[in-house]
Order: structure tokens, then sequence, then C-alpha cells
């Protein structure tokens, strides 16, 4: 299915431009069978008899590139390859090739034979125009002429202005296009999926930005913070969220004191930074799961290190083993 859309479509346009070539070869056709090109033929001699070989080599060319770039279907369902492709794009681009120098000889035959008028109402834009705009040109719009008059203005029967008629007929197979594409044949995503991919590319450039922040902070890899300025980031973080179990001073509340000298999940700044991301059983969230950023957990861990045999006023009776003061993990 990767292909299948692509090489139909080049299909499509390869029958189109040989309908095309069909449609020039008997036009030209018709040319030469004309009175005025049989008189022209006398004064020329075999220059006619010329152009109509070139045409037929033309035809062959074009039928047997064609019948050499269609693939031959073993299966009931066909595959295209990229070759395929390739092999469609070379036909394609040789018959347009094709339907260019037919259209340059009629072209150029009809502008010796034909007079202007004539010339215009054969083209195959002029017809096609015609059918679908029924647009009336100016030197014949008496024909559409109604009767009323009014200070010496006249008004028109004209049908909507052609360039309005071609917009619309755009629209018309833009939402085929459309349709085929998106319901039929699922080329392309539909918004749902477009959402998904973007989300995940966004969610993938958070990462990296992250990344470039110095936030893949991890218990394999934590040190101690001594820095005054990130030691006061973690006492602000931890005001912010551990004070409503810790109290504000880290004295303790429903949650354990942290000054004494008294740990219960270890006092160490691993040991620490693990409790704080992933909580305990307890009664302590895990606080590593959307709401703080690694090195937030890191700056409150080092935080807490520093209040090891503090004491706060008012705390509560001390619980876990107690155990000295180590030596902070700074490199």
């Amino acid at each position: 299915m990767k292909y299948q859309i692509t090489f139909w479509m080049l299909v499509v346009a390869a029958v189109i431009l040989l309908a095309g070539i069909a449609i020039m070869a008997g036009s030209i056709q018709t040319l030469l069978k004309s009175k005025s090109f049989q008189d022209k033929k006398k004064k020329n001699g075999g220059d006619a008899l010329k152009t109509v070989a070139v045409l037929l080599m033309g035809l062959l060319f074009s039928g047997s590139a064609f019948a050499g770039g269609t693939p031959e279907q073993e299966n009931p369902i066909f595959e295209p390859e990229m070759s395929d492709i390739i092999g469609m794009v070379i036909v394609d681009v040789l018959l347009l090739f094709i339907f260019i120098y037919f259209q340059k000889v009629f072209n150029n035959l009809a502008q010796e034979l034909l007079p202007a008028k004539a010339l215009k109402e054969r083209s195959p834009w002029f017809k096609l125009n015609k059918v679908l705009t029924d647009a009336v040109d100016l030197e014949d719009e008496e024909t559409v002429m109604m009767d009323h008059e009014y200070d010496g203005i006249r008004e028109l029967d004209n049908n909507l202005p052609p360039w309005w008629k071609w917009g619309f007929y755009f629209t018309i197979g833009f939402a085929v296009v459309y349709l085929l594409n998106y319901h039929v044949f699922q080329y392309g995503d539909l918004q749902y999926e477009a959402y998904q991919k973007d989300m995940k590319i966004a969610e993938e450039q958070k990462q990296a930005y992250l990344a470039t922040l110095s936030l893949s902070v991890d218990e394999t890899n934590v040190t101690q913070l001594t820095d005054p300025a990130e030691v006061s980031k973690g006492k602000s973080i931890f005001k912010a969220n551990c004070a409503i179990c810790h109290g504000d001073n880290a004295q303790g509340n429903t949650g354990p004191n942290l000054t004494d000298e008294h740990w219960i999940y270890g006092n160490d700044i691993v040991n620490v930074f693990k409790t704080v991301k992933y909580g305990t059983s307890n009664g302590m969230k895990a606080w590593g799961d959307d709401d703080l950023l690694p090195n937030e957990i890191q700056q409150v861990a080092s935080y807490v290190m520093s209040l090891h045999g503090t004491f706060a006023p008012g705390g509560l009776p001390p619980l876990g083993e107690k155990r000295e003061s180590v030596t902070p993990v700074t490199e």
C-alpha cells in the first residue's frame, strides 16, 4: 500500500496524456484532409508526407513506451515497487513530450490554414471552457442582452464569471482528492493521528530540552549541593510542598522530624533523593512522578541533608535509627 496511490495516479496521468495525444492526432488528421492543406501541399511538395511520418512514429513510440512501462501483474493485488514508480514517471514524461510536440504541430498547421476565430474555436481549451462556464465573449454580448433599457444602460442575461466557476470546480476536485487521500486510501493522517504525532514530537523536544538543562539527575548520579543558592532553592521547594507534613522548620507534623539525628530511610544524599522521588510505604507520596523535576528533588534533598542535627524547636520525638552526619557526596 506504500506506493499504491502514487502508482495509480501516474497510470491515470499516462492514460490522460494518451487520450490527449489521440485527440491531437485526430485534429491534425482533420487539418491534413482540409482543402487549404491540399492546396498548400501541391506548392510545398513532400513536406506534408514528412510531417505525417513523424506523427506516425510518435504514435508508435508512445504506444510502445506505455506498453513497456506497464508492469505485469502476477498477483490479483498488484504491489508496486519504487522501480515501478520510476518507470511510470519515465513513461509520463515521454508522453508529455509527445503531447507537447503534437500540440506544437497542430498550432503551426492551424495558424497557417485557419482564420483566427476558427482557430480559437478549435482550441481544446476553448471547448472545455465553453462547456464548463458557458462564457460569452465580449464581441457576442448582443446575444445575451435583455430587452429593457434604463438611462442608456442595458442588462446582460449572463452566467456567473468564468473565474468563479473555475474556482467552484477546483473545490470539487480538491474535495475528491481529499476524500481519496484521507478516507479511502488513508494515505494522509486525520486530525487525531496528526495530533498524536505532533504530541510525540513535542515530548521528544521536551526531553531534549530537559537534558540540555542538566535535568537528567537520578539516584545513580545525584550529588549533594552545597552552594547556598541551591540549598536556598531547596528550602523554598520544601516550604511550598513538604512543610504541610514536616512543619515549616522541618520539626515534624504528620511526618517525622527531619532536624534530629535519627533517620528512617538513611542519611546519605542517595537515600534521601530516592525517598523524595519514589515516596514511602508509610504514606509519603512520590514527588518524582510529575510534581518535581529531578534537579528540584536534588535541591530539596540537599536542603534536608543540611538540617541534620539542627534540632528545630518543638520537634517531634525521634524516629528511626540514630546516625552520625555523613560526608556529603559532592562529586
